[in-house]
């Protein structure tokens, strides 16, 4: 057991959700110190260390909607092959609009939520 802890507590140090092993239970900790440098629950929140607190938040949203919209247009990409494929085949050409119309739908509710997040981001100024 207390090798378990020696590697979870090495590995996660650079981590801001711990899990805590105790005899009867496990836990999982949240440690806000790791968010930003020099951030401490002991000391009186500061504009700068919750600036950069928030700027880490957007880059993790950032990624998060990129890697989602590369994977819908890939999705759309495929049902525009698919549809291309389906010839004369009205269930698979009916097949391939719906998913066309699916990952056009995603596609559209991600483009909407990244511009609501793009004017809130620039209303913080960060």
């Amino acid at each position: 057991m207390k090798k378990v802890m020696k590697q979870i507590g090495q590995a996660g140090t650079g981590m801001f959700l711990g899990l805590v092993f105790t005899p009867c239970a496990y836990a999982l900790e949240l440690d806000p110190s790791a968010w930003a440098p020099g951030f401490s629950l002991a000391e009186a929140p500061k504009a700068e260390k919750a600036g950069d607190t928030i700027i880490r938040l957007k880059e993790v949203g950032m990624f998060f909607l990129a890697i989602a919209i590369i994977t819908c247009i890939i999705f759309f990409l495929i049902a525009i092959t698919k549809l291309g494929a389906a010839g004369d085949d009205a269930r698979a050409r009916k097949m391939a609009l719906q998913q066309i119309m699916a990952s056009s739908i995603a596609i559209m509710i991600l483009g909407g939520l990244t511009t609501i997040l793009a004017f809130m981001w620039g209303f913080l100024r960060l």
